[in-house]
């Protein structure tokens, strides 16, 4: 005759098992939305860049963007965002996987950056691995900089054997190497550039729609108004081609 057996727990354990099944049933995985009601909710506005009076360009812990043509400016547009952070006290991480600080430098003192400023405030990465990555995000979360530039999004992409045009290599980049900048509070800027068709183009830089969703600030594209020279005065106009917040 087969027997059967109960196992009896004490009483602590039983205890024990219960308050652990009460533990697990009080966890939730949503989040705790009570601080942005209970608070004052108000529309996210560009933060970072103060280029007009109360006037900002870009988001804080979000990915923004500027794309254009070549020659257009973007790479003075972004110096100039950085000039504004960094008469304003704050920090600016330069990523540059095109040029070299001997050509950037000058550059940015030519549009009136402080030396002071830049001595202070102005940090460069040329051409960084993944490993340099890591560190600059550990750096990051630190330093806490206002705004990290990464001034030639194709080129970032080609150092790592990635291609613009593959959804998949595209969303790996942003996630695994900007999204850190963002955590840190940053208000990350990428410059890209469009198509050579004017007509197809659209307002969006070219390569993967991908891109283009995954950009949770604003998204500029630069226009030429009026060709300028370092002797030259012109100008040109910032296009709004997504705002993903309205501010």
């Amino acid at each position: 005759m087969m027997t059967t057996s109960i196992l009896r727990l004490p009483s602590e354990a039983i205890a024990t098992l219960e308050a652990e099944e009460d533990e697990a049933a009080m966890q939730s995985p949503f989040v705790d939305i009570s601080a942005y009601l209970d608070g004052d909710c108000e529309l996210v506005k560009p933060t970072v860049a103060e280029v007009l009076p109360e006037r900002c360009l870009f988001y804080a812990g979000a990915i923004n963007e500027v794309h254009g043509e070549p020659s257009v400016g973007k790479t003075n547009i972004l110096l100039a965002a950085a000039g504004a952070v960094l008469e304003n006290g704050g920090k600016v991480f330069y990523l540059d996987p095109e040029d070299s600080p001997a050509r950037i430098i000058p550059r940015a003192l030519s549009l009136g950056i402080s030396r002071e400023a830049m001595r202070t405030g102005f940090f460069y990465l040329q051409d960084p691995t993944p490993e340099v990555y890591a560190e600059a995000h550990r750096w990051a979360q630190r330093e806490r900089p206002e705004l990290v530039i990464l001034d030639g999004f194709a080129e970032a992409l080609a150092r790592e054997a990635l291609d613009e045009n593959t959804p998949a290599d595209v969303l790996a980049f942003f996630h695994d190497r900007m999204r850190p900048f963002t955590d840190a509070g940053s208000a990350v800027v990428i410059a890209d550039h469009v198509t050579k068709s004017a007509e197809t183009r659209g307002r969006w830089a070219r390569g993967s729609g991908a891109k283009m969703g995954r950009y949770n600030g604003a998204c500029y594209e630069i226009v030429l108004g009026e060709s300028y020279t370092p002797t030259k005065p012109g100008s040109v106009r910032l296009k709004v081609a997504k705002d993903r917040n309205g501010g």
